[in-house]
């Protein structure tokens, strides 16, 4: 318990950045998207005029800082991958360092209580190794819910602005 408590903090810390940066990855693809779905809808005057090259660089820069966000957020995931399947290593080498520094006289690391142990912290390997994967999706899903609310939370179109004998 005491190494997941010494660790425990710099988990936060990642899942915040995690959080952070899968935000600002989100607003970074917005943008690219929206600049793409208008050049799509002006794709005449945008070959009439010979402006291709104006937009190309202009894609490639939201992309390229979206890049950049996905390199980061792949980084922290990565670190959060490598702590929580390490952990579990941690864990048996200070759970044994324990038993035998608590009394060394009794307590004596034999082969039985070796691979009883060992077993039974290889139980436990599992769910601690799915662990950062969950929390990975559960702050996806966060952004996405939060991303969800504010567009169902916007305000309502003015029902004037749009007459059926516009659309006609």
């Amino acid at each position: 318990m005491g190494v997941l408590a010494v660790l425990f903090p710099f988990n936060i810390l990642v899942w915040r950045g995690l959080d952070i940066y899968q935000v600002a990855q989100m607003e970074k693809k917005d943008q690219r998207v929206k600049l793409i779905t208008e050049i799509l809808s002006s794709i005449k005057v945008i070959k009439l005029f010979a402006w291709e090259g104006s937009f190309i660089k202009r894609v490639n820069a939201l992309r390229n800082q979206e890049v950049k966000y996905v390199r980061v957020k792949q980084l922290l995931d990565g670190a959060l991958n490598l702590l929580w399947i390490s952990i579990p290593i941690l864990v048996t080498m200070a759970s044994f360092f324990a038993f035998v520094l608590l009394d060394p006289d009794n307590n004596i690391l034999d082969t039985q209580t070796a691979f009883v142990s060992l077993a039974l912290f290889n139980v436990m390997n599992m769910p601690l190794c799915n662990l950062p994967y969950t929390i990975s999706f559960i702050v996806q899903g966060r952004v996405s819910l939060k991303r969800m609310n504010e567009f169902f939370n916007l305000a309502e179109m003015d029902k004037n602005t749009v007459r059926l004998n516009d659309i006609e």
